[in-house]
């Protein structure tokens, strides 16, 4: 099952992307304990985009027949 219609995927994964930056953000300036790092901020986008790319292929449906099989 999709919870989100293509077009609103992208709104979705911006919207994820932002978050993962304001926490990297808020890490290298609210905490003494946390840094801002730009290869962690890469990383959270890197999947974010990954997991979209999924929506647009067969693979976006692999959990649901897994979970189908097993049940």
């Amino acid at each position: 099952v999709q919870l989100f219609e293509r077009r609103a995927l992208w709104r979705v994964g911006l919207g994820l992307a932002a978050l993962g930056m304001a926490l990297e953000i808020a890490q290298g300036t609210l905490t003494t304990t946390r840094s801002f790092d730009l290869a962690d901020e890469l990383a959270n986008t890197a999947g974010v985009l990954l997991g979209l790319g999924t929506a647009f292929t067969p693979l976006r449906d692999l959990l649901p027949r897994s979970a189908d099989r097993a049940g």
